[in-house]
């Protein structure tokens, strides 16, 4: 047994002690740049509802919207990642001679004609507006996991990534352009930042050196009468990017203390904590759900179609009895 694991372990260790001991013992903390928005104020953010997503792991029932966007998201993927006349791109980012089928057998996940065709009508929209550009070198749906302090890490996958051109492309459907972000939102959206620190890091790599960053949310309005494309977009410092990302470590270290706390008080994760060699405390209450913070605003709890949770939260049901439920 390692010196940290006995200083863990030891009965004369105080609690405070063995809680900073055993919490080294865990494994690094993996979060994403949505689930930091849990922890940015805004009147959507909720603490709560990350631990349930994200620390206690309730399941949840995919929403229609949900199907929606992952199946424009797969169309629109085909298309930036072939060239100007159909055909895939190879690995060194040249043509081949392989046709991609934008809508191949299956491509429509469950979804009805209706939706379908929206699709196809929105996607056409996007290429005749100029918002799917292919640029030299763009890479799509790119996945990145980074370091963002000694004790967490942040993956997540970007739509559209253009380190030489420094431009960060999202693509966000909707069923009302209320619920989409202005371009004065966007400067500040913590997701985009994320995207673009993670940018000017491949930029740097590349010997590329920006002074702004463009963000870009590529709208996608379904609506079966008159679906609509727009585009929002901002330009960011550098500065104004490693601003947000002090902010980042800051909160992925908030979110790490969470996730101790509930797996240490034996509310949550024995099974994690046993993988790691430690034990939750003894003596140590575990910690309750709502002692979790909750949003800073009812109106996040009835965003976009409403919370999966919020029978917990208005004690209708526990825990267990949401998972069986579900």
């Amino acid at each position: 047994m390692g010196d940290l694991q006995q200083l863990a372990l030891s009965p004369t260790t105080s609690r405070d002690q063995a809680f900073e001991a055993r919490r080294r013992l865990l494994p690094v903390l993996q979060i994403s740049a949505s689930q930091l928005e849990s922890f940015d104020g805004s009147p959507e953010s909720c603490h709560r509802r990350w631990a349930f997503e994200s620390i206690y792991k309730l399941p949840k029932v995919e929403k229609g919207a949900q199907n929606f966007g992952s199946t424009i998201h797969a169309v629109l993927e085909r298309y930036l990642d072939s060239d100007a006349n159909g055909y895939a791109l190879g690995p060194d980012g040249k043509s081949t001679d392989q046709p991609v089928d934008y809508y191949p057998p299956g491509w429509e996940g469950g979804l009805g004609e209706a939706e379908q065709e929206i699709i196809r009508r929105l996607v056409v929209m996007a290429v005749e507006g100029g918002y799917l550009e292919r640029y030299e070198g763009r890479q799509v749906e790119y996945g990145f996991l980074g370091q963002v302090t000694e004790h967490v890490k942040i993956k997540g996958f970007i739509d559209l990534l253009c380190v030489k051109q420094g431009i960060v492309t999202d693509h966000k459907s909707t069923s009302n352009f209320k619920y989409v972000k202005s371009p004065e939102k966007l400067r500040t959206a913590t997701q985009m930042l994320v995207y673009a620190k993670v940018l000017l890091e491949m930029a740097k790599d590349q010997g590329i050196e920006h002074k702004t960053v463009t963000l870009r949310h590529n709208q996608f309005l379904k609506d079966m009468v008159e679906p609509r494309v727009k585009r929002a977009e901002a330009v960011v410092t550098v500065a104004e990017v490693e601003k947000a990302w002090k902010w980042v470590q800051e909160k992925a270290e908030e979110m790490r203390l969470w996730r101790d706390k509930i797996w240490l008080s034996g509310a949550h994760g024995q099974d994690k904590l046993k993988e790691a060699g430690t034990e939750k405390i003894p003596g140590l209450e575990p910690i309750k759900w709502n002692e979790i913070p909750g949003p800073p605003t009812i109106s996040a709890c009835h965003a976009f179609g409403g919370c999966q949770f919020a029978n917990i939260c208005g004690k209708i049901e526990s825990i267990d009895g949401y998972r069986t439920r579900i």
